[in-house]
């Protein structure tokens, strides 16, 4: 059963947010709603160019554990991303980490809470996002480095922001596909996609 919006605010609310050094974390062995799958690494790249620009924006959920350490129980991702920032030495192992610490009985329920809330970003939002990060003053350049990948990829995206809202909202709404957004892409004129789209069978 899904945990309703009072439990997690009532998680939240008697949780204290506090700051631990990254080398005194660890993944929890026994709280963690999403087990690591050794067999299925995550792609952390761009995730941890994001961490580096930008910082943690969203805190750890630890419980205190033995020798000082600390266990994240929902945060499992970005605790390996930062592990690959401190093994290239792009962070110092002493890097201080937003986290806010649960108590044992309810570290389950967190990490359940932030897995079954998380909802991923629809790929029209992140290309409208590059695009007013553009907009906004930031090069190609400073974008793709901020997330960990190269100005083609951001230029691509931007191509995609500037396709015919309506078809964006169709995209949205899943009617039409990734692949073929990228071929009306492809033309400038956005009443023209519109018009190609109509043609196609």
């Amino acid at each position: 059963m899904k945990p309703s919006k009072q439990e997690l605010e009532a998680v939240i609310a008697a949780s204290p947010r506090s700051f631990v050094s990254f080398n005194k974390l660890v993944l929890s062995p026994t709280y963690q709603a999403r087990p690591e799958n050794p067999a299925a690494p995550l792609p952390l790249t761009e995730l941890a160019a994001s961490i580096e620009a930008a910082g943690l924006l969203h805190n750890l959920i630890v419980v205190r554990g033995a020798r000082g350490l600390h266990e994240v129980c929902a945060g499992g991702r970005r605790l390996r991303a930062m592990a690959l920032l401190v093994e290239q030495g792009r962070w110092a192992e002493n890097q201080p980490v937003p986290v806010l610490v649960v108590p044992a009985e309810q570290a389950l329920m967190a990490s359940l809470i932030e897995n079954v809330e998380r909802e991923a970003l629809n790929p029209a939002d992140e290309f409208a996002a590059f695009a007013r990060l553009i907009d906004g003053g930031r090069s190609v350049e400073d974008v793709a480095a901020a997330f960990g990948v190269t100005p083609q990829v951001v230029k691509r995206r931007l191509k995609l922001a500037a396709v015919s809202p309506a078809l964006l909202t169709l995209f949205r709404e899943g009617g039409i596909g990734l692949d073929c957004l990228m071929v009306l892409a492809s033309i400038d004129d956005p009443a023209r996609q519109e018009q190609l789209w109509q043609q196609l069978p």
